[in-house]
């Protein structure tokens, strides 16, 4: 609890305890942060890299066109991120549209004289 206001985490290491923050900047970025592999269900990983925000860049990657996209970061911000990429990762949207075209010639359009027709009744 002491040391979560200031964004520090900790490991326990070879019976010590280490604390630092687990930022790309930090010399034990990598003893604090893991890596999780993320595989999208429908969105292609360039595109949700691109819907997450800019300060969490750092921490993930990914290919364009790739199936899949990796995150690198402490347990913590791990499972956001991965909250937000299934937040954002869902079904599109489908709709079902029903048309039906019919050719008519432009003496039936004037026999009836249809509104909006565009034809011009003799």
């Amino acid at each position: 609890m002491v040391l979560s206001p200031g964004n520090y985490s900790w490991i326990k290491f070879a019976g010590f305890y280490l604390v630092g923050k687990a930022e790309p900047t930090s010399p034990n970025f990598l003893r604090f942060a893991t890596t999780h592999i993320v595989k999208p269900s429908y969105l292609p990983a360039d595109k949700l890299l691109t819907l997450l925000p800019n300060r969490r860049s750092p921490l993930r990657q990914g290919l364009a066109r790739e199936l899949f996209m990796t995150i690198t970061a402490s347990p913590s911000l791990s499972e956001r991120i991965i909250a937000d990429i299934g937040l954002l990762d869902h079904e599109p949207s489908r709709i079902m549209l029903e048309a039906m075209v019919t050719e008519v010639t432009s003496e039936t359009l004037n026999q009836y004289s249809f509104p909006g027709s565009g034809s011009r009744s003799a």
